[in-house]
C-alpha cells in the first residue's frame, strides 16, 4: 500500500509531467457549489506540499498551490456538483505580468478537474489518470473530443460533454488517481 507522502508525490508529479486538462470549464453557473470548510491550508502527511484556499466570491476559491520546493502557482478554484458527486475545476490565474504580451498571448489556461471525496476533516481528492484516459481515448476516439499533446491530454469538448464523460467514468476502474489526502497543518 502507498503512504501519504508517495501519493502526494505522485500526483503532483503527474500534475507537473503531464495531465488531463480541458479547454473549458467543467461546470455551469447551476453547477457551482461552495463549502467555507474548504478555507484554510492543507498538507500531505510528511510533505512540504500546501494547497491553500481562500473565499474569491460567493461562489469560488482562489488556490495557491506551493511545491516541495517552494515554489507556488495561483488557481481560480470551483468546487462544483454533478448528481451526488462533487468536483474540483482548477483554472490558472493570468500569468503574473513580467512575460510581454506576444509571449504571454501563446499560453492557453486549461482547467484541470478533481473528484472530491470529503472535505472536512480530511480533503480527500484524486485527479484524473492521464495513463488511463490515454488508454480509453485511444480505444474510443469518439467518446469524447480530445486532442494527445506530449504533456498529456485536452479535452476539446464543450462543458455538458465533458459532463457526461466525468459521469460516466466517476466510478471507473483506474479513471481516477489514489486519493490524495490532506489535513491542515499543525501550526509550532
Amino acid at each position: 500500500m502507498k503512504t501519504l507522502a508517495s501519493t502526494a508525490f505522485m500526483v503532483t508529479t503527474v500534475l507537473m509531467a503531464g495531465c488531463v486538462s480541458c479547454l473549458q470549464p467543467l461546470y455551469t453557473d447551476g453547477d457551482l457549489a461552495y463549502d467555507p470548510d474548504l478555507i484554510g491550508a492543507w498538507a500531505p502527511a510528511d510533505s512540504k506540499v500546501t494547497w491553500e484556499f481562500t473565499r474569491a466570491d460567493d461562489r469560488s476559491y482562489r488556490l495557491v498551490h506551493t511545491d516541495a520546493n517552494g515554489l507556488s502557482g495561483q488557481f481560480h478554484a470551483h468546487l462544483f456538483r454533478i448528481g451526488e458527486t462533487t468536483f474540483l475545476d482548477l483554472h490558472p490565474e493570468s500569468p503574473n505580468g513580467t512575460q510581454n504580451s506576444l509571449y504571454a498571448g501563446h499560453f492557453q489556461p486549461m482547467h484541470s478537474c478533481f473528484r472530491v471525496q470529503q472535505i472536512s476533516p480530511t480533503l480527500r481528492v484524486s485527479a484524473l489518470n492521464l495513463q488511463w484516459a490515454r488508454d480509453y481515448l485511444k480505444a474510443k476516439p469518439g467518446s469524447v473530443q480530445h486532442v494527445f499533446t506530449d504533456r498529456g491530454v485536452v479535452l476539446t469538448a464543450p462543458t455538458k460533454e465533458l459532463q457526461a464523460f466525468l459521469t460516466d467514468h466517476c466510478s471507473t476502474r483506474h479513471a481516477w488517481h489514489d486519493l490524495l489526502e490532506m489535513k491542515r497543518p499543525v501550526e509550532h
